[in-house]
């Protein structure tokens, strides 16, 4: 993690000083970029330092669940709208699929959400000039129903290569470290919280084909919060 820190930190602390010579000279002209690259540095430091948090939580089985009723469609759009500017930049379009009698149900809003915007923030990375789409649906039937929560993106796709690597922590889609924004935790992380919430998470890609993941979570139906402690204990479990 040292190169991946170093590297966004250095802007932090370098670009303020280059800003005080100028401002010393009375040149203002470059201080804008100046100090927006010192906002994007931070808050890529900033989710570095967040997925390792994160991760060392999980790991360490110290990351707990908050069970609640929430309006899925709610979350699914608000992690949409977070992630559609960036899709934008690379002309690309955005849209949300919900299928009936979604509506509410017991999740932990919070890392769902983390969930969904890692997953549609990688798509938003890789995908230039295409599309990509959330679709939310329920399937099964009885106890064995669940939330299916499928990210597809037209962009470049995978081979066996590199979905053989995807899940592997500080590795990159692409095998670099650098590239793109990140440490290469979110895929992982994603994973790791599907397990926890009892769900698992799992991809389809081809090269030339796009990626498809999809976030699968077990319905809890009408179990109060009391209740859902076990199933969590069961997910770590296993």
């Amino acid at each position: 993690m040292s190169h991946e820190l170093c590297t966004p930190l250095n802007t932090v602390l370098g670009y303020p000083e280059i800003i005080q010579e100028d401002l010393a000279e009375g040149n203002t002209q470059n201080c804008q970029k100046d100090l927006q690259r010192v906002v994007n540095a931070s808050q890529h430091l900033l989710t570095l330092i967040n997925e390792a948090l994160d991760l060392s939580r999980i790991e360490a089985g110290k990351l707990d669940l908050r069970w609640e009723l929430h309006d899925i469609a709610s979350i699914a759009q608000n992690a949409l709208d977070t992630v559609c500017p960036a899709a934008a930049k690379s002309e690309t379009v955005c849209a949300l699929i919900m299928g009936e009698k979604v509506g509410v149900q017991w999740v932990d809003a919070t890392r769902l959400r983390q969930c969904l915007l890692n997953l549609l923030s990688n798509a938003a990375k890789f995908t230039i000039k295409g599309h990509i789409s959330l679709s939310v649906r329920i399937i099964g039937e009885g106890t064995g129903r669940m939330l299916h929560f499928v990210v597809h993106n037209t962009g470049p796709g995978m081979g066996p290569e590199g979905l053989q690597r995807l899940f592997t922590p500080f590795v990159q889609l692409d095998g670099e470290s650098t590239r793109h924004q990140g440490a290469g935790l979110g895929l992982s992380i994603t994973r790791h919280l599907a397990r926890l919430m009892g769900g698992k998470l799992a991809v389809e890609s081809a090269p030339g084909q796009g990626s498809a993941f999809t976030l699968s979570l077990p319905l809890h139906g009408a179990m109060s919060q009391a209740q859902l402690p076990p199933l969590l204990d069961a997910a770590r479990a296993a």
